[in-house]
Order: structure tokens, then C-alpha cells, then sequence
């Protein structure tokens, strides 16, 4: 089938399959726009009536043009084979969203399904109903249009009275409690399939689901749709009363019409942002109705969803209620405490390492102790040298007693630093430090002296001591 040309299209790619027969998507090759085109099944195709009903509905379904449904462009016979070519609508169903998310916000709800009952109230004014509204006959483009598609399709094959099943027309998850026991009805049956979808967008569940279509069908008849609140007490209830009240069993308390169901859908949107607008925050959740407790069904037929396992009966999960925040100052105060300390940490850290370098660089070797010198004046005996000061010439006047000719004595370094040591220090001393500092410079210049004997440095010493004694 891929690649093959039936009228002016040629069909390029397979998208899906359903009751009425397979989906391609195609492109007209005369003015080459992308279109979605349906074969229909061989065994719908071998029955006239139920083709000559397919033309005729489809001359009316051609007179929709409204921006939230799907046009249908042509339907014709090639050979065996029936066609009919609609609008390719790029995007996503409804289905496959509810069943990949999850239900929607309440907000987005409101806005995408007051777009569904456009589309639906411009085919009840030409006199056209649905007779299979689900999600997966809604589309959502990637341009964020809402399309609703196979108008008409469950009014073509009612006529040879052809579902699933073969026993009764349309969805039996959405379908009305008139057209279950086969009575007429009208545009509010519609309604009832809205509703169920309603349901279906703000809780991600179906209002009945039971093992077979018996018990289903049964639900439909006779039980109410259990409450919003047990799925969820982010719902409105204004918005679940709207829900609640289209999925009304009896067709005179539903709204009747679909504009009459947005009005209502708007204003009690409306209501629920003013209440919520009054409300404050902290106490939301408190005001919030307490979800019912009703006892479990014998095997818990309803418990299941069509896309998993709801919560326990008698359980309310909240998605927006999270865990208690602990108060702006107290966070404040403990940034504060964090930033005291780690300066703290900085200070002593910089403390003690400018104590570790000072003694790196000068704590490694020991200080020397200071020398205290004490000065010394110069004696008042011109014959007797200075401690430290030798003179310039060889001395010729030894002292009594010692030999003629003593050895010369050279000026030294040691000698020469003593003498300036005794030229700067002041003349005002005890006794006793003036001898000490004698015998100490005498005991250098002798003991330095290397060309002296020792007789010599014996009797110069005696004299000095002789000296200091006078």
C-alpha cells in the first residue's frame, strides 16, 4: 500500500488502524498538501447500503469548516476499495497524552475542552452528532489547536447496526444510558460522552470500568460516577459539579446543548480562581473537602483504571502537597552562624601561620647572648700601656727589675679595637672594672702576640698587676 496512487494521492506512510479501517498518511500530488486517508474494510465495502449511507453522510460532513474539526475533503471507489481522504492534523491524540502524563491541570483543562465544545456545537447546529466522542478522536496539533475528528462515522454505521462487538454503536467507556437501551436521542448524548471525557482529563480515570461490557453497561444504567475528590483534591469542586452533572443518567438533567455546557464550564472556572484568590494559602488545603470513605466493592472492579491501579478506596493522594518548610530566619540565622565560624577558622589559620614563618626565619638559630663590656679609662701611669692599646713604636721604658732591651711588641687587631674601645668609653668608672678590663686587654695583646715569650709575657703582666695595685 505504501507508495501506491489512488485517485490524486498517493500514500506515503501507515499511521494507525481502527474500527472503520486502516489510517495512511498521504499527500495530494496535485497541489501537494499532506492529507490522512482511510481504507475502509473489505467487509464494510461489500455491503451497498452501508456505502451509499458513507456517500450521503459524507456530502453533510463535508459542510463542517470549523478551525476545531477535522475537514474531510473526498471519499470515492477505486475497484473494490472505498476512500476517504480528511485534513492530516500533526500532532498528538488526546489518549495518548492522558495515558503518557497523566490528567491535565485544571487550567489547561478548561481551555483545551472549552475548543472541544466548539467543534462539537458547530456540528450540532448543521444537525450532526457524534455518537463517538472520546479522546481518541481528539487531536492536539503541535501549533496548540484542538481538532476532533470521525464526525459522523457512528451515525454511517448505525445503519447495519455495527461496533466492535456487533451488538451496539460507539465506545462503551463513554457511551450514554439512552443509546445503551437503543432509545432516541438527541445532541445531549453527546454530552454524556463529553462529560465522561471531562472526567477522564481532570483525574486521568474513567468514570466506570468493569471487567465485561455487561457490568459496564450496567454502571452506565444505574451507578453514580464516584466523586472527583477521590482521585484528587486539587479539583475544584465547582469543576466536578460541572462533570458530575453532564454524566447526569437522565437526558433532561444534563446541559443541553454544548455551548450551554462551556458557559457553565467558564463560569465555574471563574468561581474557582475568585475562591482560591480569597483563600489564603496555608489554609487550601485545609479547606479542602475531606475525600469519602466508602466501603470496598466485593473483587474491586473499580479500582482499576484504564492505565493502571488507582489509589485504595477511601485514600486521597494530594501531587501538590509537599513536605513543611522550615521558616525564612531560621535559614537566615544559620547562614549567619556558617559565615561566623569559617571567619573565625580564617583568622586563627592566618595567626598561626605568620607565627610558623616568623619562626622559620628567625626562631631556627639561637639568639647569642649579649657581651656587656664594661669601658674602661686610661690609665693615669704614661709608662704603663692600656688595655688594648699597644703603641705605635717599640716601648723603651721597661719597668724596674726587667730587661734593657725588651722584645718589640707590633700593633695588632685586637689591640688596636681595645685602645678605641678605651678612647670612647666614658672616664667615669669604679676601681675594680677599670683593673678587670686591664688584665682582660693584657691578657689578649700578650696571649695574640705570637713573636713575645712567655718570660716576657710573665713580666709584663706582673707589672701591670704591680700597677693596678698602687
Amino acid at each position: 500500500m505504501i507508495g501506491r496512487i489512488v485517485g490524486n494521492y498517493k500514500i506515503l506512510e501507515k499511521l494507525g488502524e481502527g474500527g472503520m479501517g486502516a489510517v495512511f498518511k498521504g499527500v495530494d500530488v496535485m497541489v501537494e498538501r499532506e492529507v490522512a486517508i482511510k481504507v475502509l474494510r473489505p467487509e464494510i465495502a461489500r455491503q451497498p447500503d452501508v456505502v451509499e449511507r458513507f456517500r450521503s453522510e459524507a456530502v453533510t460532513l463535508a459542510r463542517l469548516n470549523h478551525p476545531g474539526i477535522a475537514t474531510l475533503f473526498s471519499f470515492f471507489r477505486q475497484g473494490d476499495e472505498f476512500f476517504m481522504v480528511m485534513e492530516f492534523v500533526p500532532g498528538r491524540t488526546l489518549e495518548g497524552l492522558l495515558r503518557d502524563f497523566g490528567p491535565m491541570p485544571v487550567e489547561q483543562v478548561a481551555l483545551v475542552f472549552a475548543k472541544i465544545l466548539a467543534g462539537i456545537e458547530h456540528a450540532h447546529q448543521l444537525g450532526i452528532l457524534h455518537r463517538d466522542i472520546k479522546p481518541a478522536n481528539v487531536m492536539l496539533t503541535t501549533a496548540g489547536a484542538v481538532k476532533v475528528t470521525d464526525f459522523g462515522i457512528a451515525r454511517i454505521l448505525g445503519a447495519a447496526r455495527m461496533t466492535r462487538q456487533g451488538n451496539i454503536v460507539g465506545t462503551l467507556e463513554y457511551i450514554s444510558p439512552e443509546r445503551i437501551k437503543g432509545e432516541d436521542h438527541d445532541a445531549r448524548s453527546d454530552i454524556y460522552s463529553l462529560g465522561a471525557m471531562l472526567y477522564e482529563m481532570l483525574c486521568g480515570h474513567i468514570p466506570f470500568q468493569r471487567e465485561n461490557e455487561y457490568a459496564m453497561m450496567q454502571a452506565h444504567l444505574m451507578e453514580p460516577p464516584p466523586p472527583l475528590s477521590r482521585f484528587s483534591l486539587n479539583i475544584p469542586p465547582e469543576i466536578e459539579a460541572v462533570a458530575l452533572r453532564a454524566l447526569a443518567k437522565r437526558q433532561e438533567e444534563r446541559f443541553p446543548t454544548a455551548a450551554d455546557f462551556a458557559v457553565a464550564l467558564a463560569a465555574a472556572w471563574s468561581q474557582a480562581q475568585a475562591r482560591l484568590a480569597r483563600t489564603p494559602k496555608e489554609s487550601r488545603r485545609a479547606a479542602a473537602p475531606a475525600p469519602p470513605k466508602p466501603a470496598p466493592p466485593a473483587g474491586g472492579p473499580d479500582t482499576m483504571s484504564r492505565y493502571g491501579r488507582t489509589p485504595p478506596v477511601g485514600t486521597a493522594v494530594d501531587p501538590v502537597a509537599r513536605p513543611a518548610r522550615k521558616p525564612a530566619w531560621a535559614l537566615w540565622a544559620a547562614a549567619a552562624v556558617t559565615v561566623v565560624v569559617l571567619a573565625a577558622i580564617g583568622v586563627w589559620l592566618s595567626f598561626m601561620l605568620r607565627d610558623r614563618a616568623l619562626s622559620r626565619g628567625k626562631g631556627d638559630q639561637p639568639r647569642p647572648a649579649p657581651v656587656l663590656t664594661a669601658p674602661v679609662s686610661r690609665p693615669a701611669d704614661p709608662g704603663i700601656p692600656a688595655p688594648g692599646e699597644m703603641p705605635k713604636s717599640v716601648r723603651t721604658a721597661p719597668a724596674q727589675g726587667g730587661p734593657k732591651n725588651p722584645v718589640p711588641v707590633p700593633e695588632t687587631g685586637p689591640a688596636k679595637s681595645a685602645d678605641k674601645e678605651l678612647k670612647s668609653a666614658p672616664p667615669a668608672i669604679s676601681e675594680e672594672e677599670r683593673r678587670r678590663a686591664a688584665l682582660r686587654a693584657l691578657e689578649q695583646g700578650t696571649a695574640r702576640s705570637g713573636d713575645a715569650d712567655a718570660k716576657e709575657r710573665e713580666r709584663r703582666r706582673v707589672e701591670a698587676l704591680k700597677a693596678l695595685q698602687k
